[in-house]
């Protein structure tokens, strides 16, 4: 059987993809990071080529390739996490390239409440903008992003459009959908329903899930630093001050979004997440996702 994941949650994605599709022994892995060079570029140029520069034959040829040197019995999973992202040139377009390439293939996406993405999207930000000595407020970082909400996460929060289009090329009877929410929830549940899903051994499936593994970010001490004292000290002072700090260390940091921006995820969202969970029969409400009334 043939998958391919498009990611949306980028932390979840990553985490799949690195600790269980690469290595549970029933799976023949095609994603990122990939094995081979040729893999790399062509799944990257897959993602960023455009149409006039597209290299659909080598792409083609090293996709045969990759696939017919797939094991009996295993289950070829193709996942990147920026194939649902506006990271890549035209998401659309991008999966019609997938569907060229495996167009028997199941899809499964991995969603989370898009108030939690952007969150999190704006801290592993922040790590970048930090190594250039250039602490960014969120709400100040959230009105860059509004201005150009195409090249930005703001562009992907309404899953519900993307995952039709998908559905549109590859048949709604070969989507699936499954929560993050669910995965910390019950994550040896979420192990036996995806590993169903794939029809790879379970087992393997939830000890890879649970092995631990370190994912740095900020700190709540260095958001707390800069929200305190940020507003008060001169900006070169407090760089200075904040580079004596070890900004990965302790409590991972958590941020309240703000009425504004749960605002604008309502008015982005909420009716693709209404029906998203009516088409898909997502317990979406469960899990606090912002709905709609029905329409």
């Amino acid at each position: 059987m043939q998958f391919i994941h498009p990611g949306f949650v980028k932390t979840a994605t990553s985490s799949l993809q690195v600790q269980v599709f690469s290595n549970h022994p029933d799976i023949h892995y095609l994603g990122m990071p990939a094995k081979s060079t040729d893999m790399t570029w062509a799944i990257r140029h897959i993602c960023r080529a455009d149409s006039v520069y597209y290299e659909r034959d080598r792409v083609r040829e090293i996709f045969s390739a990759a696939l017919e040197s797939a094991p009996d019995g295993k289950s070829v999973i193709l996942s990147h996490e920026n194939f649902a992202l506006y990271e890549s040139k035209d998401k659309g377009m991008l999966a019609q390239r997938l569907r060229e390439l495996i167009p028997d293939a199941k899809v499964f996406f991995t969603l989370r409440r898009q108030e939690e993405i952007l969150a999190s999207w704006y801290l592993q930000k922040l790590a970048k903008y930090i190594r250039g000595n250039n602490f960014i407020s969120f709400d100040r970082w959230l009105k860059l992003k509004l201005k150009a909400r195409h090249r930005s996460i703001l562009d992907d929060l309404n899953f519900y459009p993307i995952i039709d289009f998908y559905a549109g090329l590859f048949g709604r009877e070969n989507i699936r959908i499954f929560l993050f929410e669910e995965l910390r929830e019950d994550s040896g549940r979420f192990a036996s329903d995806m590993s169903s899903f794939l029809d790879v051994d379970t087992a393997q499936f939830e000890k890879l899930l649970k092995m631990d593994r370190q994912n740095p970010t900020i700190s709540q001490d260095y958001i707390e630093f800069w929200h305190r004292w940020g507003p008060w000290l001169p900006y070169r002072l407090a760089q200075k001050l904040a580079l004596r700090m070890d900004n990965s260390k302790g409590r991972p940091a958590k941020i309240d979004i703000g009425e504004q921006s749960r605002a604008l995820v309502r008015t982005l969202c909420a009716e693709g997440n209404r029906q998203l969970e009516e088409t898909y029969n997502l317990p979406l409400r469960k899990f606090g996702y912002t709905m709609s009334d029905a329409g």
